[in-house]
């Protein structure tokens, strides 16, 4: 996975070279060099290889099972990048026949979206998987956030587009066409693009202002309320709610993470010996793997306390814990209570204390 990963970073980089030497080839007539051709052939091989490899060894299942999505795909870019090298040597073989420039492009640029599949090779990094989690768990918030924007700079702007009119009416020669007014104030889409600009450091809000400044004292006044409600208030509070949103999505995925990883330390575990319960000596043989030391750090615990933990999930005290109970116990302790637990706590406090009344009132009896 990890080589295929490294073949599509270069397929990437080859793609950059040639879009490189393409516009190199319509300034000077600079011809690509022949290593590029067979680079991109040899990667175009693999990559048809890797996928008949695939389809052979999961037949239908291929098109229909897990990941289909993924693997149609795969078929798509291979397939795309196949027609593109048989157009082409097409191309060559008739000397008298043209082809369309504009559909290589095309060609050309659909096989670069294959650096996507890059997605699939991070979740083996953990890092880059819970950052890349945590931003695709922000697009919602990213969407209803461009809806806001939009709406804002569509009211501000219809009124700085109302008072650019007005001042066209009174001087005409401020807003005529090729003026700096008219660049920002135009029409309407220009007023709102200007609004953005100035939100996004693409142009300085006073140099928006000015040419409209000493015509309309109002353009200050409206300029001044906008930037204070969209840079202090709802740009702020955009922000709190993206890192809210983010933070949120990375400790669901680091204790899905963690979960995963216990897993793999109890299956190597020989438990299917036994009544299918782990015991503290399957327990100890485990304590040198890494995976638990860093979970004995994360809850403030060390190797050396490990006893204390399986003692504290074993509930019925018979020195044996089912796997499910013991990797949804770890996760539990991992981090800080919920409310579910406190609630839960509090739930069977009170039935022992009920279950110690009516035990009391028997033996007064």
């Amino acid at each position: 996975l990890y080589f295929m990963g490294l073949a599509i970073l270069v397929n990437a980089a080859l793609m950059g070279a040639q879009a490189d030497f393409s516009v190199r080839a319509a300034r000077t007539g600079e011809t690509e060099p022949p290593e590029l051709w067979v680079l991109g052939m040899g990667l175009g091989l693999l990559f048809t290889a890797e996928l008949l490899l695939r389809i052979t060894a999961r037949g239908l299942g291929f098109f229909t099972g897990d990941g289909w999505q993924w693997n149609m795909f795969d078929f798509l870019l291979v397939a795309l990048q196949i027609g593109e090298e048989l157009i082409t040597a097409l191309t060559q073989a008739s000397s008298g026949a043209t082809v369309n420039l504009s559909f290589m492009r095309v060609l050309r640029i659909l096989r670069l979206v294959r650096i996507i599949r890059l997605v699939r090779v991070l979740r083996l990094i953990r890092e880059l998987r819970t950052l890349v989690h945590s931003i695709a768990s922000t697009m919602t918030s990213l969407l209803w956030t461009v809806a806001l924007l939009l709406l804002l700079m569509l009211v501000v702007g219809i009124a700085v587009t109302q008072v650019a009119a007005d001042v066209g009416l009174e001087a005409p020669e401020a807003l005529a066409e090729g003026s700096v007014a008219y660049e920002y104030y135009g029409s309407l889409g220009r007023s709102i693009l200007s609004l953005y600009q100035s939100i996004t450091n693409g142009v300085s809000w006073r140099e928006l202002c000015d040419p409209l400044a000493k015509h309309s004292p109002i353009i200050v006044v409206l300029w001044s309320m906008y930037i204070a409600f969209a840079m202090l208030a709802m740009l702020n509070v955009i922000t709190g709610v993206f890192v809210e949103s983010a933070m949120a999505s990375a400790s669901e995925e680091n204790d899905l993470d963690m979960a995963n990883r216990l897993w793999e330390v109890v299956d190597r575990m020989n438990i299917d010996d036994s009544d299918g319960r782990m015991t503290f000596d399957m327990l100890k043989d485990q304590l040198d793997n890494p995976m638990f030391e860093e979970y004995f750090r994360s809850v403030d615990l060390s190797i050396s306390e490990a006893k204390f933990l399986f003692n504290l999930l074993d509930f019925g005290q018979e020195g044996r814990i089912d796997p499910q109970d013991f990797v949804e116990g770890c996760c539990r302790l991992h981090g800080p209570a919920k409310s579910i637990d406190l609630i839960q706590l509090m739930s069977e406090i009170t039935h022992w204390h009920r279950q110690w009344g009516d035990h009391a009132a028997r033996i007064e009896e």
